[in-house]
C-alpha cells in the first residue's frame, strides 16, 4: 500500500512540474497596435502657417521579450525590443502629406508590477513622406527637403495588464522627422501625440524577477577610441551644391557602473561649406578656413553590443565662426569584435541639424581588477 507521504510527494512533484515548465524562461513575442492622436508642433513661422489640422496615425508594434538568460536583458530588466511601422498624417495633406516610417524600439521597463507597466520607449529609423519641398510645385513646404528622412520617436508609456497575454496600452510622446540638413529645406516636423492600443504576449509574459541590479555586475571596462566620420550637406534650398563633411574623434571614457560610460573627448572637423559664397566652383577658402576643433564630454548607454550615444561639445578653434559655438551629437554605435565599431550620428546646432555623419573606428579597453 503507498503510504500518503508518498502520495503527497508525488502530487507535490507533478503541480512543481506543471509551474515550472508554465513558467519556463524563454523569448516571449509580442504584437501591438496603437493609434496616435496629436498635433504638429509649430516651432518655426512656416509650420504654423502650413498646419492646418491635428494628425491621426496608426502604429504596429512586433516585439520580442528576451528571456532573463543573457546579461543585458538582466541589466534592463527584461526590455521589450523590435521593430515598428508608422502611418499618419502631417498636418496638410496637400503641402506634406502622409508619412510611412519603419524603425527599431526599445521599451525600457521604469515600472515593472504585475498589473501596471511604465516604460520609456525610444525608436530610431528611416521616414518616407509623400511630399517634399519643390521649388515650383510645392514650395511653401520648408519642413522637409527630400522624400527619405531620419525618425526619432521617444514617449512614456502605461501597460495595463487585463491577464497574463493582454495588456492595455495609453501614453504620452514625440515623433521627430527631418533630413540632418541632407537636402535643404529642412526645418523638420515635431509631432506631439497621445497613443492608445493593445498588446497581445504570445505566451505568458514573464514575471518580474528584479534582476535590474547593476552593482551585481562588474563594471564596463575604460576604454580608448578614435573614430573617422564623414557626412554631405546642403546649404540652401536654391542651390543644389552638396559639401563633404569629415571628422576624426578621440575619446577616453570611464566605466561607471555595468550599463554605462562617461567620456572625454576631442574633435577635429573638415567642413567644406565654411564661408563658401554661393556656389563651390570658384572657393573663397582655403584648408584651415574649413577646419574647426572642438573638445566634448559623452555619455554611452550600452545595450550589449550595442551603444546609445550621446555628446555635447563647444568649439575650441576655428577660423570660419561656426553657427554655434556649443554642438551636440546623438547617435548609435555598434561593437564589431574586440576593437572595431561602427557608427552614426545626427550633429545638431541648438537644436538645428547641421548633417548625419557615418563611420568607423577602433577601440582599445583597459581591463579592470574583478
Amino acid at each position: 500500500m503507498i503510504s500518503k507521504g508518498l502520495v503527497f510527494f508525488i502530487i507535490t512533484s507533478l503541480l512543481l512540474a506543471k509551474t515550472t515548465f508554465a513558467q519556463e524562461d524563454k523569448n516571449t513575442f509580442t504584437t501591438t497596435v496603437k493609434h496616435h492622436y496629436g498635433v504638429v508642433v509649430s516651432h518655426h513661422e512656416s509650420i504654423a502657417y502650413a498646419v492646418e489640422k491635428t494628425i491621426g496615425a496608426i502604429e504596429l508594434n512586433f516585439g520580442l521579450i528576451p528571456s532573463s538568460k543573457p546579461k543585458w536583458a538582466q541589466l534592463y530588466n527584461q526590455p521589450e525590443i523590435g521593430l515598428a511601422v508608422y502611418h499618419g498624417d502631417l498636418g496638410n495633406d496637400r503641402v506634406f502629406g502622409k508619412v510611412t516610417a519603419l524603425f527599431p524600439y526599445i521599451n525600457f521597463n521604469l515600472l515593472r508590477d504585475k498589473k501596471l507597466n511604465i516604460v520609456h520607449h525610444l525608436g530610431l529609423g528611416l521616414a518616407v513622406t509623400e511630399k517634399h519641398f519643390d521649388p515650383i510645385k510645392n514650395y511653401t513646404n520648408v519642413a522637409i527637403g527630400s522624400s527619405l528622412n531620419v525618425y526619432i520617436s521617444l514617449s512614456l508609456n502605461a501597460e495595463l495588464s487585463l491577464n497574463s497575454k493582454w495588456q492595455l496600452i495609453g501614453g504620452l510622446g514625440i515623433n521627430h522627422l527631418s533630413n540632418g540638413s541632407f537636402k535643404k529645406p529642412n526645418t523638420g516636423l515635431n509631432l506631439l501625440t497621445a497613443n492608445f492600443g493593445l498588446k497581445y504576449a504570445f505566451k505568458e509574459r514573464p514575471k518580474n524577477l528584479h534582476l535590474n541590479k547593476i552593482n551585481h555586475f562588474k563594471d564596463l571596462d575604460n576604454e580608448f577610441s578614435i573614430a573617422y566620420n564623414q557626412g554631405l550637406k546642403q546649404i540652401k534650398e536654391s542651390e543644389q551644391q552638396t559639401y563633404y563633411m569629415s571628422s576624426i574623434t578621440a575619446n577616453y571614457a570611464w566605466g561607471i557602473n555595468a550599463k554605462q560610460r562617461l567620456g572625454l573627448g576631442l574633435d577635429l572637423f573638415y567642413d567644406r561649406s565654411s564661408n563658401r559664397g554661393t556656389w563651390d566652383f570658384k572657393p573663397k577658402t582655403n584648408f584651415e578656413d574649413r577646419f574647426r576643433q572642438g573638445i566634448f564630454i559623452s555619455h554611452d548607454l550600452f545595450i550589449n553590443n550595442l551603444a546609445i550615444v550621446t555628446q555635447i561639445g563647444v568649439y575650441t578653434y576655428y577660423k570660419t565662426k561656426p553657427e554655434e559655438i556649443i554642438y551636440t551629437r546623438l547617435g548609435l554605435k555598434y561593437n564589431i569584435g574586440q576593437h572595431f565599431f561602427a557608427n552614426i550620428n545626427l550633429k545638431a546646432h541648438g537644436g538645428k541639424a547641421d548633417y548625419v555623419e557615418w563611420g568607423f573606428g577602433y577601440r582599445i579597453q583597459k581591463k579592470k581588477k574583478d
